[in-house]
């Protein structure tokens, strides 16, 4: 029994330094009312609304930032503009507003990011990220109540190749 007990303990302080010393994502919108289409300003039936893609991309580019960045090592990140996949459909009279997701419309980030390490600038860059084949990949196999689903492996994508192994994403 305290073999088991000492065994927790040590498990628990592994655990816990190694939370301590996940990197950190601080993640800005910048004017998101100007965004081409972060998704419907209500709660729109078959819509993701731009509450929830804000607030996913923010979580999902801080759990990448714990995950894959070094303890002393924060990525500061900026959205310029956003367009979700797809497109929304209100052309039809009298039905609801409705998105089409097809090969004309990939999901697309517009982004400034900086990282750093102890202060000191280990890279930056402005770009653009897009799949335009986001409709083959894993996000058409997830749950459609997530609200990035396209989006999130193509951030995935981009920030593993350019963050973590210092390559162009592509």
């Amino acid at each position: 029994m305290r073999v088991l007990t000492t065994a927790a303990a040590v498990a628990a302080l592994v655990l816990g330094a190694s939370a301590a010393l996940a990197g950190t994502a601080e993640v800005n919108f910048l004017n998101p009312d100007g965004y081409s289409d972060p998704g419907a300003k209500g709660g729109m039936r078959e819509q993701p609304t731009r509450e929830a893609v804000l607030r996913e991309i923010r979580a999902h580019l801080s759990d990448l930032a714990q995950r894959n960045l070094g303890p002393n090592q924060t990525l500061k990140i900026d959205v310029v503009d956003i367009d979700i996949a797809g497109r929304r459909d209100t052309l039809r009279s009298g039905a609801d507003d409705v998105r089409i997701y097809d090969d004309i419309s990939p999901p697309r980030i517009k982004l400034r990011y900086a990282l750093e390490e102890n202060g000191r600038a280990v890279t930056s860059g402005e770009e653009t990220i897009s799949d335009p084949t986001y409709l083959n990949g894993v996000g058409r196999a997830s749950s459609s109540s997530d609200a990035i689903r396209y989006e999130r492996a193509m951030l995935t994508k981009w920030f593993l190749a350019r963050l973590v192994q210092g390559k162009p994403a592509g």
